[in-house]
């Protein structure tokens, strides 16, 4: 019981110095903030640009599975022009 008091006050201070802030940030409406925006990207497959055959061949055996499981009918070679358009 002690702890559960112990966290209810460790996460109490925090709780109220962010419900300060926010509402001090509502007193001025008038200002005028700049907004900027950061991206981010997957490095890994920024300099990954060789297309592994071997990538095509799982592609297609995921794709042929899927299509069977649903029972939809679907030739390979319709699924290779499918994976083929996906990698252009």
């Amino acid at each position: 019981m002690k702890s559960i008091l112990n966290l209810k006050n460790a996460l109490l201070l925090p709780a109220l110095i962010v419900l300060f802030f926010s509402a001090y940030a509502q007193l001025d409406k008038n200002k005028k903030y700049q907004v900027a925006t950061v991206a981010f990207y997957n490095l890994e497959n920024l300099f990954d640009t060789i297309i592994d055959p071997d990538t095509n061949l799982i592609l297609g055996k995921i794709a042929s599975e899927f299509f069977r499981e649903r029972k939809i009918s679907i030739s390979q070679s319709n699924i290779n022009l499918i994976i083929n358009k996906c990698n252009n």
